[in-house]
């Protein structure tokens, strides 16, 4: 991207990155260069783009934009070009094949943007969120199983189970219902037998 350094005499005073248009210079806070000296205007000059070049245009300021020592209220900008606004000089600086810059508003306002991602819709986040939480339920579940003696890890885990719908393994039937149900089966096997052998008599 296109760029400006801010010299005072031979002091550089820092640089700042054109990038969008139009961009502003003067001694306004809200100026996308602000200089800040009495000499400028609030807004003193813009850099534009136009026909597939820089200009710069002079904001009616009070002093003047002079280009490479000539007032200009408009002019084309190169690489290497000097401006003079009050006692300070801006060196403009341009690569060869630069794409036009893109207009103020337009340019991207995340990184993910600026790398072209695309970007996360809003409705996701919240699902997002949830599955964060409820991970973050399930670790300090597990650290507590784990920080748990022994004499209590069985009762956690069923308290576990229970909390994630889990059912409990059915118990095996003790040994007086196993008795019951031997006895159960042979007073039903007796009873066929008895009447096997009353129909046989019959005949």
């Amino acid at each position: 991207m296109a760029m400006i350094s801010v010299m005072l005499g031979d002091q550089s005073l820092g640089s700042h990155t054109i990038s969008h248009v139009p961009f502003i210079v003067g001694r306004d806070p809200t100026c996308d260069a602000q200089i800040d000296n009495l000499a400028l205007s609030r807004h003193h000059c813009q850099f534009t783009w136009a026909d597939g070049s820089f200009r710069v245009e002079d904001l009616k300021s009070a002093n003047g934009t002079f280009l490479n020592g000539e007032k200009v209220e408009s002019a084309q900008v190169k690489d290497g070009d000097e401006l003079r606004l009050g006692k300070y000089k801006l060196v403009f600086h341009q690569a060869p094949g630069e794409p036009a810059p893109p207009a103020r508003g337009d340019q991207p306002t995340s990184l993910a943007e600026m790398l072209g991602a695309a970007v996360e819709p809003p409705d996701s986040r919240p699902q997002v969120a949830d599955s964060m939480k409820t991970f973050q339920m399930s670790a300090d579940l597990i650290r507590a199983h784990v920080a748990a003696g022994p004499s209590v890890k069985g009762a956690r885990a069923a308290e576990v189970a229970r909390s994630m719908g889990d059912k409990e393994s059915p118990r095996p039937p003790s040994r007086t219902a196993l008795y019951v149900i031997v006895a159960a089966n042979a007073v039903v096997i007796i009873g066929l037998v008895a009447v096997v052998v009353y129909l046989l008599a019959r005949m």
